[in-house]
């Protein structure tokens, strides 16, 4: 068999009146490893890219049983007092989601516990930033009200950001309405939130990629390019720390939907998307 170009091949092979078929994915090789991968085990994400010296670290956050609080909490909010008890609820990551020996990582959102890579250069350079996303029910995702972030590296209600933010959301405020999740982004160049697509079938384990090319910003479900954005040819995104599953301190995005995060990425330059196709094979 001789390879002619990149696409997908299907192979059929029939024997004792049986026929099998396999489908295999021809793609660019990657031009370059991910600067960061995450890797979670034995409770610790640790960088296992071509750069060890990127920090990554999963925030924990603690948060009181308001079930529990004192009456005399009416005056002020309940998050400020601990209860008699120190009853608390406290945010965990777990790992071997679907039997997965390396683990991912499974947030609470609820409370805003994520994943950290902390202090990363983006600056006016191309990037791609990629992750395998677990979501066991859209319903459970923010209302229209707001959202659940998927990754951002700027406060989502800065004016403009300083970043980019992905951001995902059901369909409709009302639960029992809802039919599937909301896809939606911000860059520098604009102050409200980008929509991609209203109906996204989200459940189960899907990639959602965003690469940076010159001025060209592209968003991608799967192995499908679902927006392109422009952004300035200057447009510098600086050093940030890029939060998986909600956004430092800020509330708005911690709902009841935990997302599982799988292969966090980043590499230095904007892979194309065939090279995303044969990623998400």
């Amino acid at each position: 068999m001789t390879i002619l170009k990149v696409g997908t091949v299907t192979f059929t092979a029939t024997a004792d009146g049986i026929t099998a078929t396999h489908e295999m994915v021809i793609g660019e090789a990657l031009s370059k490893d991910a600067v960061v991968k995450v890797n979670y085990t034995d409770g610790k994400a640790t960088n296992s890219g071509t750069n060890t010296a990127i920090e990554v670290d999963t925030v924990i956050r603690e948060k009181l049983n308001e079930s529990i609080c004192p009456a005399y909490t009416a005056v002020a909010p309940c998050s400020e007092y601990v209860p008699l008890d120190g009853r608390r609820i406290t945010n965990t990551f777990v790992n071997g989601i679907d039997g997965d020996a390396n683990g991912a990582l499974k947030t609470n959102n609820e409370n805003g516990s994520y994943l950290l890579i902390k202090g990363y250069e983006l600056g006016t350079k191309d990037f791609t930033i990629s992750t395998w996303v677990y979501i066991d029910d859209y319903k459970k995702l923010s209302n229209n009200n707001g959202k659940t972030q998927i990754f951002g590296m700027s406060n989502p209600d800065a004016k403009p950001i300083s970043g980019i933010t992905l951001a995902i959301k059901r369909n409709h405020k009302d639960e029992a309405k809802a039919t599937a999740g909301q896809l939606l982004y911000k860059t520098p160049s604009v102050d409200a939130n980008q929509v991609v697509s209203e109906n996204l079938d989200c459940n189960g384990w899907h990639k959602y990629t965003v690469t940076r090319e010159g001025t060209s910003v592209k968003i991608y479900f799967d192995d499908t390019l679902l927006a392109t954005a422009t952004i300035a040819e200057n447009a510098d995104l600086g050093t940030n720390d890029i939060c998986f599953g909600a956004y430092i301190d800020w509330t708005y995005s911690y709902n009841n939907a935990s997302l599982v995060y799988d292969n966090v990425s980043i590499y230095d330059y904007a892979l194309t998307e065939d090279q995303i196709k044969v990623l998400t094979a």
